[in-house]
């Protein structure tokens, strides 16, 4: 997107380790039964692993750092493990520097502050 008449890239870079279960599935993909719809971005990570991840807003095509006024940033279909086995584990992540949390009324997230930040976890 333009952004004071400039292209810019969201750049989403593992900071430490990450370990996916399936690489391939990571990336920008099509919504399921959004015809027409911008694609979203999947990132895939083994189940019993956590990945600190840094956003930042780049100019396109380069590593130049720009400063995005303001922009919406959605988590979609967060999962929780259903499976017997692993009963009892839940995907919880924790983002920070934002203003707002916005839920759906219906919502099965959970969230909470911490020293980190906002912590959510699937219900």
């Amino acid at each position: 997107k333009d952004v004071e008449g400039e292209a810019v890239d969201m750049l989403i870079t593992a900071t430490g380790e990450y370990t996916p279960t399936d690489a391939s599935q990571s990336g920008l993909v099509q919504q399921n039964g959004a015809s027409g719809a911008a694609p979203v971005m999947a990132i895939n990570l083994a189940l019993g692993t956590s990945v600190d991840l840094l956003v930042r807003f780049v100019k396109a095509g380069t590593n130049d750092v720009r400063v995005v006024p303001e922009f919406l940033f959605s988590v979609l279909d967060e999962e929780m493990v259903l499976a017997t086995q692993y009963e009892g584990i839940r995907e919880l992540f924790t983002i920070s520097g934002f203003d707002a949390v916005y839920l759906a009324k219906d919502t099965r997230l959970q969230f909470r502050t911490t020293v980190n930040g906002t912590e959510f976890t699937s219900s």
